[in-house]
């Protein structure tokens, strides 16, 4: 690994161009999830190695570092995903004889790091088997690939459609032996993937032979004559579209066998890019990390249509635009500050980007979500296509303001993850669904963006509708530990660790969502209790402990205490201590995160690059600003690593930071001028960028400058018409009763005042004052709602409590169990002799690899004619139908009358939710004791889409007839 970094510092530092900076090889092992292959900015192609070829968590790229073997180079890759797919239209050299059984990856070879070469545009490796020499560079929507060796007589080439992805059907068509055409449907996390392709080679081939099966071509095999010759070419375009468009792509991109001029060509568009930042000062170390950032911060998304304008839109129908559309949207991750970077050095892009998205909208209903080669994967939450949408409208990309509006009321209003019930309830508590304090967090950011948008379109209904919504956050902040918690049943859940990864939270715990409120941080400080407050929880984030508790997640990494910057949520956080006007404190952060998580290394990233998001938030730092809320126009001051660093935008204005003292430990702003004049505020607008001008920061080792008379940046709700009041507490041991329950209602500030019914009727007209403790002996919903001194009211919460209606019963569970998840308690599983099936409200779920191990004991002997366990399985959370479930009836003395298992497979369903009941007729007399073991799969088997990830088990409900 050091030898990749020491390439740079070889090199006379003077006589370095932004792209000689870049080091492909940075993420490509660890957790980055990058490839090392070649493209150029936003290409269709990226072309290159692929060593992994098992859709695992490490291989999502299709390269990691720790390999030695390449099993062929394909024309699609990831950068930086923590999801598998692409590998499209693998080639592979080969020298031999061709075996009889071509099943298996016969073609694969060994290699070494030492004889392998990337840099921007353009990779080369030596391959171990023939030794012959592989180089690729590429244009936006062709490859250019060279197969150099020596002493030769036949050099073949193998075209394997079965490559990564599972093949659905494929086509191979040779043409006049120096050419070939095809295409590959395959599926993987995008379902249904159409790849067209058209090649050219510079030598005559003979067909060795074609394999096919039911689903079409599944290899070919070509054969160059290549005796007195060292060298073989092959060009090949790809479309989404058709093989005439894949043609179009090839004979426009690369018209000739001019492979070093290619080479240039893509070089010098790279340059181009990454000349739009440029620093003086710095190490080598940080030119490295910056230039390299903003190579990945360019990769995606990728253009999609062809060069004659057509593509694929999202209904699978065929379109024309007269720009360039756009695949490949990670947003979950992108919003944050890889869009917000191009609304500063590709606004035409950024445009085109829009007009992408309204497109999508149009075609499929829907703004996308994580899209992929026209395909929506629905991976990850909220929908913050609409935060793209509202960052560039405030950042003067034009778009059609009313059809934006549309879609994003259309996406904010979507019937499915739980939307529907936080419409209603306004907020999400864990019975509604998974990911609930997450999922609320976002949609409140979200909506505030529709607010945004529904602002700028002059619709004042859609703006207070969604203004309204966007303070759902303040429903989940539990004020007695200061941090965002799930609510269950209309109370707190309990136990509570904020360290815990659950289901409550995506791919995080509560220390790391409790900050994302990035559209309301003034109110967030307030509602916690004030700067000091708000200031210690801060500083605890990045102070506790670093280990998580709770599930294992892989995408937790980059720790510094409980901040995870290996995983986006945490990576507006360190900016969040200009609110309390300690820059100090945010300088140091910053600094820290830049220095020590980013290296110059293969497994120099925190974590999955994550279509540039890594990096993006990198080229901010590393400049002194980021955009804490995009949606605003505000970007927060930070600590520049550079002596200088100019943008240089595409209206011919450039924006220069200068720092001095700029050097660790110099946490202290000493003076900071915008053009020449004092600046009273820590943060600049983005106008004041593209305006252009200098941003001057000095920094020094002690304080010396008072902040108080430093303005923040406005409230987004002042003057607005929104109270901000928390649903009360109904607080209860669990919603599963015997004799009785004691109920607690407790509002969020001692100056509101409860209101509540027991009947599920409406609190703030029918209710009830709340004054003391409730006993309650019966079936019962309760609904509360809080009111303030000025007489508004806010969210209402709701608890449904039941009596158990089989008291002489017992529950025992044998085995541990994620309290988490245990809605009801263990009595709450039990559905008693199926009278009202609709009382039961419990559900179990076991930690990784964990089986359900309980034993009811029925009180006295009965006849038992039926017994029914309801499961859940949900693929995007790997909760999968068991391996087996073991049935077992006892007598008074615990004498066996009956057992019986069945077996189950991993039901990898077409839906990703759903319930289904095991049942086992059993009818025998005298049972005391019924005994259900369900036995997990430990690691899901390959085949199924979380293969070799822990599985987790979710019972619903056992029913005894």
């Amino acid at each position: 690994m050091k030898k990749i970094s020491f390439l740079f510092i070889l090199i006379p530092i003077s006589a370095l161009a932004q792209w000689e900076w870049v080091n492909p090889f940075i993420g490509t092992g660890g957790t980055g999830h990058t490839f090392p292959g070649a493209t150029v900015p936003f290409g269709m192609v990226q072309a290159g190695p692929d060593t992994r070829i098992d859709g695992s968590w490490e291989g999502c790229s299709g390269y990691h570092y720790s390999d030695s073997v390449i099993y062929g180079f394909s024309h699609t890759h990831l950068s930086g995903t923590g999801c598998s797919d692409y590998g499209d239209i693998m080639i592979m050299p080969y020298v031999g004889k061709i075996p009889d059984n071509t099943k298996g990856a016969f073609y694969a070879s060994s290699f070494s790091h030492f004889n392998e070469k990337a840099e921007p545009g353009y990779y080369a490796v030596t391959l171990n088997r023939g030794k012959v020499r592989y180089e690729v560079t590429t244009t936006a929507r062709a490859a250019f690939h060279k197969f150099s060796f020596s002493n030769l007589d036949t050099l073949h080439l193998v075209v394997d459609f079965s490559h990564r992805d599972e093949r659905l059907s494929a086509g191979f068509t040779p043409v006049m032996q120096k050419g070939f055409h095809g295409y590959r449907q395959s599926k993987a996390w995008a379902t249904d993937q159409m790849v067209y392709f058209s090649a050219e080679t510079d030598l005559p081939f003979v067909v060795n032979r074609i394999i096919q099966d039911e689903k079409g071509v599944e290899m070919a095999i070509l054969s160059f004559p290549v005796k007195g010759k060292n060298m073989v070419q092959l060009k090949l375009a790809l479309s989404a579209v058709d093989e005439k468009g894949a043609e179009k792509n090839r004979v426009n991109e690369i018209p000739d066998f001019d492979f070093e001029g290619i080479r240039l060509a893509a070089r010098k568009k790279w340059n181009a890019e990454l000349s739009k930042i440029q620093v003086q000062g710095g190490s080598d170390k940080e030119k490295i990390n910056l230039y390299t950032s903003l190579y990945h911060a360019c990769i995606h998304p990728n253009v999609f249509s062809d060069v004659d304008g057509r593509y694929r839109g999202r209904d699978g129908k065929i379109y024309r635009t007269e720009s360039n559309y756009y695949t490949v949207f990670s947003l979950w991750d992108t919003f944050r500050a890889l869009h917000p970077l191009h609304t500063l050095i590709n606004r035409k892009r950024t445009e085109d980007f829009v007009t992408t998205f309204l497109a999508q909208y149009k075609q499929g209903g829907r703004l996308p979500m994580w899209e992929l080669w026209c395909n929506e994967t629905d991976c990850m939450i909220g929908y913050h296509a609409v935060s793209v949408l509202a960052d560039a409208y405030a950042k003067g990309i034009p778009m059609d303001i009313n059809l934006a509006l549309e879609a994003a009321v259309s996406n904010a209003t979507y019937l499915d993850r739980g939307v529907p019930v936080y419409d209603q309830k306004g907020y999400l508590e864990v019975d509604d669904e998974h990911e609930s304090v997450a999922k609320t967090l976002e949609y409140a950011y979200d909506d505030w963006c529709v607010a945004v948008l529904a602002k700028a379109a002059g619709n004042k209904e859609v703006y207070h509708r969604f203004l309204k919504r966007s303070i759902s956050w303040i429903h989940l902040l539990d004020k007695s530990t200061g941090l965002m918690r799930p609510r269950v049943n209309g109370g707190w859940l309990n136990p509570f660790d904020p360290r815990e990864v659950n289901n409550h939270y995506t791919e995080a715990n509560s220390w790391q969502y409790s900050f994302f409120v990035p559209h309301d941080v003034k109110g967030l400080i307030h509602a916690i209790g004030g700067n000091d407050r708000f200031e210690l929880l801060l500083d605890k984030l990045f102070t506790e402990p670093q280990n998580t508790t709770g599930r294992t997640q892989v995408d937790i990494t980059g720790l510094i205490g409980q901040y995870a910057h290996g995983n986006e949520p945490s990576h507006h956080m360190a900016y969040l201590y200009n609110y309390l006007l300690k820059p100090e404190k945010a300088t140091s952060k910053i600094y820290q995160i830049l220095d020590s998580l980013y290296q110059p290394t293969p497994d120099g990233l925190p974590g999955n690059e994550d279509c540039g998001q890594m990096s993006a938030w990198y080229i901010f730092s590393a400049a002194g600003f980021y955009p804490v809320t995009p949606g605003s126009d505000i970007y927060h001051i930070g600590f520049p690593l550079f002596k200088e660093i100019t943008w240089k935008f595409e209206n011919g204005k450039q924006f220069t930071v200068k720092a001095e003292g700029n050097i660790k430990g110099n946490w202290y702003l000493k003076e900071l001028f915008l053009n020449g004049k004092p600046l009273n505020r820590l943060w600049i607008k983005h106008e004041e960028l593209m305006e252009g001008g200098t941003l001057y920061l000095k920094f020094a080792d002690t304080p010396s400058l008072s902040f108080s008379n430093f303005k923040l940046p406005d409230d987004f709700y002042t003057n607005e018409n929104v109270n901000k009041i928390p649903a009360p507490e109904i607080k209860a041991v669990q919603k599963v009763f015997k004799n009785k329950q004691r109920i607690e209602l407790i509002a969020f500030d001692s100056s509101h005042t409860v209101y509540y019914t027991l009947d599920g009727t409406d609190p703030e007209t029918k209710g009830r004052k709340y004054t003391n403790p409730i006993e309650i002996y019966e079936k019962s919903i309760v609904r509360a709602v809080s009111k303030n001194t000025q007489g508004y009211v806010g969210a209402q919460s709701m608890a449904q409590f039941w009596p158990f209606p089989n008291p002489d019963w017992k529950v025992n569970l044998a085995s541990v169990y994620n309290t988490q998840y245990s809605a009801g308690g263990p009595e709450g599983l039990i559905d008693g002799l199926r009278g009202d099936e609709n009382w039961r409200k419990g559900g179990w779920q076991g930690y990784q690899n964990t089986d359900f191990d309980v034993m009811i004991e029925l009180g006295n002997p009965k006849t038992v004619n039926k017994i029914s366990v309801g499961f859940l399985q949900d693929l995007r959370s790997w909760i999968v139908m068991p391996k087996s479930v073991l049935f077992e009836l006892y007598d008074a003395n615990k004498k066996v009358l009956y057992s019986q298992a069945q077996k189950f497979k991993v039901d990898d369903k077409t839906e990703k939710v759903f319930k289904e009941e095991i049942s086992q007729k059993v009818n025998f007399n005298g049972v005391k004791y019924i005994r259900i073991i369900a036995e997990n799969y430990g690691n899901l088997p390959m085949g199924h889409p979380g293969a070799g990830s822990p599985a987790f088990i979710f019972v619903d409900e056992v029913i005894v007839e």
